[in-house]
């Protein structure tokens, strides 16, 4: 008898068929949780770097000090997550942009499958005044950096997966084939002697 249309075949199909399903299922879902954390932690380094420069862009765009605003924003660009920086001033004309930065109607999908997340850090200097806004440090990164970031995650997630399903297909069979087949088909060759 051909092992797919023997009991034990039909017993592995429909048995590896559901978990196939299921394992295909939890490793999506890992792999968007990953996604997901990863996107989530690139969004607070880009706040983080917004803080960190912030004020010293403000105190640049205050003195209107090009050249220091300048080295700023290249050393911000530099950053592995950065792939666009620009700095808008409210009064003076010395904003400057580098890098990629996309229109504001330009990011592409919804939520954190968005093709660029950013983080808007508002410059203010205090003056006697008050406090008074000089303008905005617009931080951009790239879904790619998400993706690039998550490669190896990826890879090693879905390696083990397969390896788990590999497993649990050779495990079922050997069960399958020796534990409850073999009983089976003995019992049908008596059943088949027997003479009513």
């Amino acid at each position: 008898m051909h092992f797919w249309q023997s009991l034990t075949g039909r017993l592995f199909k429909l048995v590896f068929g559901w978990y196939l399903a299921l394992a295909i299922s939890v490793t999506a879902v890992q792999l968007i949780l990953e996604y997901v954390s990863i996107n989530r932690m690139i969004a607070s380094e880009l706040r983080s770097l917004g803080q960190s420069f912030g004020q010293s862009m403000a105190d640049a765009l205050w003195a209107l000090d090009r050249p220091l605003l300048k080295s700023m924003v290249q050393g911000i660009a530099q950053s592995t997550i950065v792939t666009g920086v620009s700095v808008e001033a409210d009064r003076y004309d010395i904003g400057m942009a580098m890098g990629q930065v996309p229109p504001l109607d330009d990011f592409g999908g919804l939520g954190i499958f968005s093709r660029y997340q950013y983080s808007m850090t508002p410059l203010e200097a205090i003056t006697p005044k008050g406090t008074e806004s000089l303008g905005r440090l617009a931080i951009y990164s790239d879904r790619r950096v998400v993706l690039n970031r998550i490669k190896d995650s990826f890879t090693i997630i879905i390696i083990n997966s397969m390896i788990m399903i590999v497993g649990l297909w050779v495990t079922f069979y050997l069960v399958i084939s020796k534990s409850l087949s073999r009983p089976l088909n003995r019992l049908t060759e008596i059943i088949s002697l027997l003479e009513f």
